[in-house]
């Protein structure tokens, strides 16, 4: 009854190492993938930083399309505009005129007025994915930094078989197939 027989305080808690070994290789692949993964991410951030650009030119554009579209309109349907415009455009003026400034009066011009530009969201990730992205040493830092990671979890905290072979192996059961 006493030899095959051991107490549980005898082994150590497998739970543990396990937790440490599968952090390690967390941590190895997020800086690994920090690392492979930064210049992609600025490109990207920078192609979304362009299209959004492009987006509020676009708009201005349409926005000045449907402005034009109603001043031709007018010119069109309008004698007595066509006849202030071209009046304007010639410069001329009758003796007892005095200009007065208003606002306009034709269609679309209410709508013309400064797109607001977006507020650009900081991301939180930007300024740290540039400095791995530029930094060389940074970068082989933060690889050589996962290696090592590796290496402890393999070393350190993965299963091993009892040395005394009375004791039970409690790391992973082999196969009979």
């Amino acid at each position: 009854m006493t030899e095959n027989t051991h107490n549980i305080s005898d082994q150590a808690d497998p739970v543990l190492p396990s937790i440490l070994f599968w952090s390690c290789l967390f941590l190895a692949v997020g800086l690994f993938a920090t690392v492979l993964l930064s210049p992609k991410l600025i490109l990207v951030h920078q192609l979304e930083s362009e299209k959004n650009t492009l987006k509020q030119k676009r708009g201005e554009i349409e926005q000045r399309n449907r402005f034009l579209a109603s001043v031709g309109n007018a010119l069109e349907s309008d004698p007595e505009f066509t006849f202030e415009v071209a009046r304007f455009e010639m410069n001329v003026s009758e003796s007892e005129e005095q200009p007065i400034d208003v606002k306009p009066v034709f269609p679309g011009t209410a709508d013309r007025m400064q797109l607001s530009t977006p507020k650009r969201r900081i991301e939180w990730w930007l300024q740290p994915a540039r400095l791995i992205a530029r930094d060389r040493t940074l970068s082989d830092i933060c690889l050589a930094t996962a290696a090592i990671l590796v290496i402890v979890a393999f070393a350190l905290f993965t299963p091993r078989r009892p040395s005394n072979p009375d004791l039970p192996f409690t790391g992973v059961p082999e196969d009979n197939l």
